[in-house]
């Protein structure tokens, strides 16, 4: 019983770990809306753009131009949403 215990916590860890990895990117794109809102402080943005620095990197480097369509659509999308 113990190991079904153990196993199952092991296993709500990496699920947790999985969504949260998946949120971090897709965060971004209501990020930049709001800041295209103003909602942010300017100490604020600098530091949100250092939380999102290794992203921003990642998308400033990528190679496949599939990729790099989905990440310009998707980004897109939302800086053209409406301001509040």
């Amino acid at each position: 019983m113990d190991e079904k215990i153990k196993r199952g916590g092991a296993l709500r860890v990496a699920l947790r770990l999985l969504i949260l990895l998946a949120l971090y990117p897709l965060s971004l794109g209501p990020l930049i809306w709001l800041a295209n809102c103003d909602a942010f402080s300017e100490s604020t943005a600098e530091y949100l753009v250092s939380i999102y620095f290794p992203l921003l990197i990642l998308i400033d480097n990528v190679q496949n131009p599939i990729l790099l369509k989905i990440c310009e659509q998707y980004f897109g999308w939302w800086d053209a949403l409406p301001r509040l």
